[in-house]
């Protein structure tokens, strides 16, 4: 229970479920002595913005216009397009 609250879970059930997700085994079989854990290091990511120009720019006044449009209401139920339903 205090392992799942330091590291943000609502539970110790969601623990659970988190670590056996990643380890195939629940943490007290984790505790068995000869079971292996596999275990991967921490994702981080790195931007870097290069050869990057100023774009010159105004803020100009317009008049109000009329935007036209169509609507469809989808639910999870409908197959869209391009979609794989599995």
């Amino acid at each position: 229970m205090d392992v799942a609250l330091k590291y943000g879970y609502d539970s110790p059930e969601a623990f659970t479920r988190a670590f056996r997700q990643v380890h195939g085994v629940t943490p007290q079989a984790a505790r068995i002595q000869g079971i292996a854990l596999h275990s991967y290091p921490r994702i981080s990511f790195h931007i870097n913005m290069i050869g990057g120009t100023d774009i010159s720019y105004k803020i100009i006044q317009k008049p109000a216009f009329d935007a036209v449009g169509i609507v469809k209401k989808f639910t999870s139920a409908e197959e869209l397009p391009g979609t794989i339903l599995g």
